[in-house]
C-alpha cells in the first residue's frame, strides 16, 4: 500500500505542477464515476477448459485538465474488483505417500495424476489511470493512456478433484493466493461520450502488461488483466 500511495502522490503532484503553468483559458474538471468491469485475467487457454469473466463494480474520481479545444490530461483514483471463475483439467506428479498415510515420509513416492480444478480469482485494486483524449467531435473523445494498479486484496483458490494410479482425491482444497502480484501495470484506450450536461458515458480497455502472479502456478500459464470498464462519469467544473 506505500508504493500505491506513493505513486499516487507523485502522480497528483506532477499533475498540480503542470496545471498551475496553464494560462486562464485553461480549464479543470473534477468527475465522479461508476460503473462496471467485464473481464478476466487471461492467458494460454488449455484444451478443456472453460470460464466465465466477472462482472464487478468501479468507483472513484478522475481529474481533467483541458489543455486545447481538442487535448485534454486526466489522472484518476479508482476502487476496482477483477476476478474470473475457471474450470480447467490438470495433470502433475502426486506425492501418494501424503494421501494415503496423512503423514511425510523422508522420500517422496510421485505418480502422476490426472484432474480437475474448479478454481476464482477475486483481486481488489485501487486504479490510477493517467491518459490523454483527443476531441473528434462535439460529444467523442478517444483516449488513450496507462494505468498503474495496487492490489488491496486478492483471492486465488478453490477445489481440485484429482486421481492417482487407482486412487481419487475428490475436492482438494487449494489456496495459491500468496502468489498474486502487487503491482499491476496497463495499457488502456476507450472512449468518451457526452450524453448532456456534463454526464458522460465512459467505455475503457485495459491490457494488462505484465503477469498477476509473482510465480506461475503450476498446471498454469501467464496471465495478465484483461479487462473492459463501462463507466458513467459526472463533471463538476472548478
Amino acid at each position: 500500500m506505500k508504493n500505491c500511495l506513493l505513486n499516487l502522490f507523485l502522480a497528483i503532484v506532477l499533475f498540480v505542477s503542470i496545471v498551475f503553468q496553464l494560462d486562464a483559458q485553461s480549464r479543470i474538471s473534477v468527475y465522479a464515476q461508476g460503473g462496471v468491469l467485464v473481464g478476466t485475467p487471461f492467458g494460454e487457454i488449455p484444451e478443456g477448459a472453460t470460464g466465465r469473466p466477472g462482472v464487478r463494480a468501479s468507483t472513484g474520481i478522475e481529474m481533467k485538465w483541458t489543455a486545447t479545444k481538442i487535448f485534454s490530461v486526466h489522472l484518476g483514483a479508482l476502487f476496482a474488483h477483477k476476478s474470473n471463475e475457471f474450470q480447467t483439467p490438470v495433470t502433475g506428479k502426486y506425492n501418494i505417500s501424503d494421501g494415503i498415510l496423512g503423514i511425510r515420509l523422508p522420500f517422496p513416492i510421485n505418480v502422476k495424476y490426472t484432474g480437475t480444478v474448479q478454481g476464482a480469482i477475486s483481486n481488489k485494486y485501487v486504479d490510477i489511470p493517467i491518459y490523454g483524449g483527443v476531441q473528434v467531435g462535439r460529444r467523442t473523445m478517444l483516449t488513450i493512456g496507462y494505468q498503474y494498479s495496487h492490489l488491496l486484496d486478492g483471492q486465488f483458490d478453490g477445489t481440485a478433484d484429482v486421481r492417482a494410479l487407482a486412487l481419487n482425491f475428490p475436492g482438494q482444497e487449494f489456496d495459491e493466493s500468496h502468489l498474486l502480484r502487487e503491482d499491476d501495470h496497463a495499457a488502456i484506450a476507450g472512449m468518451h461520450y457526452l450524453l448532456f450536461d456534463q454526464l458522460e458515458m465512459r467505455l475503457r480497455f485495459g491490457f494488462g502488461l505484465n503477469n498477476i502472479f509473482t510465480e506461475i502456478p503450476e498446471g498454469m500459464s501467464s496471465m495478465r488483466n484483461l479487462y473492459l470498464g463501462v463507466m458513467l462519469a459526472y463533471g463538476f467544473p472548478l
